[in-house]
């Protein structure tokens, strides 16, 4: 779901508990994002207001035929609406999204396909507490977990997925050596998947270059996220 999409439906209150919280990430990630969302508030309750019973007692005055009342009336909200949207910075909504916004409007939690978790489990092995945390978005104790994980067996999922779990937590600073360090064992499973998300904690950092460097590969491998990066590549232009 792209910003607009979520403003719009954040002033409808339309978004589900998901889509809120990548709104209230974004919202706190991006100014400019929340300058736009501060304007569509006051361009909303400005037409609102524009409808109150002094602006149509405004109209009256002029007493023309029912017919051309309404049509006086719609074209006069909509005057005021163009009017209004323009002083308020029209150019702002239409303006390059940042590196932090995109992070925002791309990231997605990446699914758990190592260790299938069924509910009710008893089992206590830390593999299986590391994907539960993770599932249930308990990304600290995931995180936590996965790392320990690593030190005891070497799995290299342990570090993609150690990664993953810092990455949801905006902390892109623990993300990215774990990332890199999954890439730089040579491990083909997850590789794609390991190179988008760090390409992501790239833009969440402002680091473009990095970004577009792992973005351009991607783009140019014909695999799942080849159509994301080139579109990712546009908009970083």
């Amino acid at each position: 779901m792209n910003k607009e999409e979520l403003i719009e439906k954040y002033l409808h209150n339309n978004l589900d508990p998901d889509a809120l919280t990548a709104f209230n990430n974004l919202l706190a990630a991006d100014p400019e994002f929340a300058k736009e969302v501060t304007f569509q508030q006051n361009l909303q309750q400005a037409v609102i207001a524009s409808k109150d019973a002094s602006f149509k007692k405004t109209l009256q005055d002029f007493e023309p035929k029912p017919r051309q009342r309404q049509k006086l009336v719609r074209t006069m909200l909509i005057a005021a609406s163009f009017a209004i949207l323009f002083s308020l910075g029209y150019g702002l909504f239409f303006s390059k999204p940042s590196p932090s916004t995109l992070f925002a409007e791309n990231f997605e939690a990446y699914p758990n396909v190592v260790q299938p978790i069924i509910r009710g489990t008893t089992t206590t092995d830390l593999k299986t507490e590391a994907f539960l945390a993770y599932e249930n978005k308990d990304y600290d104790n995931a995180y936590i977990a996965f790392n320990q994980l690593f030190q005891e067996s070497g799995d290299p999922y342990a570090l993609f997925y150690g990664g993953l779990s810092a990455l949801a937590n905006r902390d892109t600073a623990s993300a990215k050596p774990l990332l890199s360090g999954y890439l730089a064992r040579g491990e083909l499973k997850f590789e794609p998947d390991a190179k988008w998300y760090l390409a992501l904690a790239y833009l969440q950092e402002d680091a473009t270059s990095s970004a577009k460097e792992l973005l351009s590969t991607l783009a140019a491998s014909g695999n799942d996220y080849s159509k994301k990066s080139q579109e990712l590549l546009e908009q970083l232009k």
